[in-house]
């Protein structure tokens, strides 16, 4: 079944609106890690997500998305039906089209003017959050509420980051504060300001921070 998220319920400038994005992607792990850091960034609301074409279709009329984030290869067919669905019922609206073969991938003519960027999908979520916030840059370049850093947590500090990526390998409140020496109670308050930080709760951000471990890895030499 498509998803319908709720309304966000984080405070805005008056006459500033949230560009509404949809994912359709059928990697269910991959979508939700995207929606947390999508959201997370404060400019962006991911108001559903679908799993197949006629979920996608099915978003796209109810919420008529400014953004839909589209991975091609589908379980019900070519994911590209939903970004020609999309441009006929909203000419301004734009697809990002995420897939395993985007090297090979050739835009068909009558979607050149919708499909916004091609990515590989196995290049990590940088790339594509990168993507993401520069369509925002080109959509709202006089919107006051731009966030122009790409990296979903740029606005921690070294201590935080390095808390975070610890989250990330598994470790509790109580393993991290031994790992880098530091009082219990002030690895919580770490844990706490990053949650605060990046817009997600307790449960959310041990995933946000494994996914974040995964897609910043080292390159192996």
């Amino acid at each position: 079944m498509p998803k319908q998220n709720p309304p966000l319920n984080g405070k805005r400038k008056a006459g500033a609106r949230k560009l509404r994005c949809v994912l359709v992607e059928d990697q269910v792990m991959f979508e939700q890690m995207l929606a947390m850091m999508l959201e997370a960034r404060g400019v962006f609301e991911v108001a559903g997500s679908a799993h197949t074409v006629a979920q996608g279709v099915k978003l796209c009329d109810s919420l008529r998305p400014d953004l839909v984030v589209l991975d091609i290869a589908l379980p019900d067919g070519d994911g590209l039906e939903v970004a020609r669905h999309l441009y006929r019922a909203n000419p301004e609206a734009r697809t990002i089209v995420v897939s395993g073969n985007a090297s090979t991938f050739q835009c068909p003519p009558d979607l050149h003017q919708a499909i916004y960027s091609v990515l590989d999908k196995t290049t990590g979520v940088d790339l594509l959050l990168g993507a993401i916030m520069k369509f925002h840059q080109h959509a709202r370049s006089q919107d006051p509420t731009i966030q122009a850093a790409l990296d979903p947590v740029a606005l921690l500090s070294e201590r935080e980051l390095e808390v975070f990526r610890l989250i990330g390998e598994g470790l509790g409140t109580k393993e991290i504060a031994e790992r880098l020496g530091r009082a219990y109670l002030t690895v919580e308050t770490h844990r706490r300001n990053i949650s605060a930080k990046l817009g997600t709760n307790r449960g959310d951000l041990v995933k946000m921070a494994s996914f974040y471990n995964q897609t910043h890895r080292a390159p192996q030499n």
